[in-house]
């Protein structure tokens, strides 16, 4: 299910680092350990989990193209 409603934004000038991240405890099944990234700011870590592998990758690959 998408979820349509924002529910927050993370503003990418407050950005330090995006890197392939371990699986926080408690993954959904079937969650491939390469899906998850960590997105560090000065304030704190977001830990986030895509789809799959393929989709953290280009995730933290347009993230590190915005911060350059």
């Amino acid at each position: 299910m998408e979820d349509s409603h924002c529910k927050g934004y993370i503003d990418l000038a407050e950005v330090m680092s995006v890197t392939q991240a371990q699986p926080t405890p408690g993954p959904p099944k079937k969650t491939d350990d390469k899906s998850f990234f960590d997105l560090r700011t000065n304030r704190r870590t977001y830990n986030f989990c895509a789809n799959d592998a393929a989709n953290a990758q280009e995730w933290i690959e347009k993230i590190q193209a915005c911060l350059q």
